[in-house]
C-alpha cells in the first residue's frame, strides 16, 4: 500500500505483520508461526492417546540442531501438540547446551531445584517422584503463582521394569467439558484453588493460587492441576462448602475426561531420550515400576519460558524479512 504526505513524498506501508511489498502480501515466518506463539486455539492440534501418530513421533537430535529450519519444525510440532520428543542425545550433552546454544531457545527458567534437577531411582516417601510408585497425571509446579510454562524430561538410564511415562491432552479434555457441562467449566475457570509446597526437613513454604481453567476472555490457553500439593486448610478456610462441593464435582467430572488410559500416549523414555512438555496443557505421569539390584532410573529435570520458544521461533535473524515501513529511495526527510 502506498501513501502520500502531505509534503509530497510517498512511502509504503507493509502488507503483513512483519513486512512485504509488491501486488501482493508474502508470506512470512512470522504469518505461519505467530498464532502458535501466541497459544490461539485454532493453531493448536487436540489429540487422544496414540489416535495420531505424528504427535508421538521422535526427532533425531543431530537432524533437528542442523538447521534454523528444522529447529523450527521441532519447536512448531511442540506448539501445535504440547509434546516433542527427542532421540539420539549423546549422553555427555548437557541439556542446558541443547536448549541455550544449540537450539537457541534459553535462557532456562530457574526454580527452587537444581539446574537441571537429577531425578534418580529411591525409595522416598516424601516425593514419590524419585521412588516406585505410580505418579499421577499432573502439570508440574502449580505452588509457584506463575508456574513455568515448559517441563523438560531428559532420560540418562532407565533399565527398570515398568516406569512407563504417560501424557494427556488436556485441551482435548477441557473441550469435552465445556460441550458437555459448561456449568463444571466455569466453576473450573472461577473457583480459586490454594497450593502449598514445604520442603521435607524445612519451615519454608511455597504457596499460590489460581483456577485449574486459564482463560483470556472465552479463550482456553492454560490448566494448573497437582493435587497433591493442593493447600486443603485454606481451601476450607477461603471457599464456602456450596463452592467446595460445586468445585469437587466439576474437577472430578474432568478427571473422567483425562484419567482413562486410552486418552494417554505412553512412552518408555531410555538413554539418550527427551520429552518437552507444555506444562499447561499436557499432563504427564508415570507407571510404577520394580527395580532389581543393578538397575537404574536416570533423569534430569529442567524447565523453560514458552515467550523464549516462540522468540527462537520466530526470530528474524535467521530468516531476513524487509521492515515493517519502508520509505521509498528518493524520500530523504529523515
Amino acid at each position: 500500500m502506498t501513501l502520500t504526505w502531505d509534503d509530497g513524498h510517498t512511502g509504503l506501508v507493509a502488507r503483513t505483520d512483519r513486512g512485504a511489498y509488491g501486488p501482493a502480501p508474502i508470506p512470512s515466518i512470522m504469518d505461519k508461526y505467530y498464532d502458535l506463539v501466541m497459544r490461539r486455539p485454532h493453531a493448536r492440534e487436540l489429540w487422544r492417546g496414540d489416535e495420531k501418530e505424528e504427535v508421538g513421533e521422535y526427532f533425531n537430535y543431530a537432524d533437528v540442531i542442523a538447521s534454523d529450519e528444522k529447529v523450527r519444525e521441532f519447536l512448531a510440532h511442540f506448539m501445535k501438540y504440547g509434546i516433542v520428543l527427542m532421540n539420539g542425545i549423546p549422553d555427555d550433552k548437557p541439556t542446558l547446551d541443547i536448549i541455550n546454544l544449540e537450539m537457541e531457545a534459553g535462557p532456562m527458567r530457574s526454580t527452587i531445584y537444581d539446574e537441571p534437577d537429577i531425578v534418580s531411582y529411591r525409595h522416598d516417601p516424601n516425593n514419590i517422584a524419585y521412588s516406585e510408585e505410580a505418579l499421577q497425571a499432573h502439570t508440574d509446579l502449580t505452588y509457584y503463582m506463575q508456574n513455568p510454562p515448559i517441563f523438560v524430561f531428559r532420560c540418562h538410564g532407565n533399565t527398570c521394569q515398568g516406569g512407563e511415562s504417560f501424557y494427556a491432552d488436556t485441551m482435548a479434555a477441557m473441550a469435552i467439558v465445556r460441550e458437555e457441562r459448561p456449568d463444571y467449566f466455569e466453576i473450573l475457570a472461577k473457583v480459586p484453588v490454594f497450593s502449598r509446597y514445604g520442603p521435607p526437613g524445612t519451615n519454608r513454604y511455597m504457596v499460590s493460587y489460581g483456577t485449574v481453567v486459564e482463560k483470556c476472555g472465552e479463550e482456553l490457553v492454560g490448566v494448573r492441576d497437582q493435587m497433591w500439593s493442593l493447600d486443603d486448610y485454606e481451601m476450607e478456610k477461603r471457599l464456602t462448602v456450596e463452592e467446595r462441593k460445586a468445585w469437587w464435582e466439576a474437577y472430578s467430572f474432568y478427571r473422567t475426561k483425562i484419567d482413562p488410559p486410552s486418552n494417554r500416549l505412553v512412552r518408555k523414555l531410555v538413554k539418550g531420550e527427551m520429552a518437552i512438555i507444555d506444562n499447561k496443557r499436557v499432563l504427564h505421569g508415570r507407571n510404577s515400576f520394580t527395580a532389581t539390584p543393578g538397575d537404574v532410573r536416570i533423569f534430569d529435570t529442567s524447565y523453560a519460558d514458552w515467550s523464549h520458544f516462540g522468540r527462537r521461533l520466530l526470530d528474524p535473524s535467521v530468516h531476513s524479512d524487509p521492515p515493517a515501513f519502508l520509505e521509498l529511495e528518493e524520500h530523504r526527510g529523515y
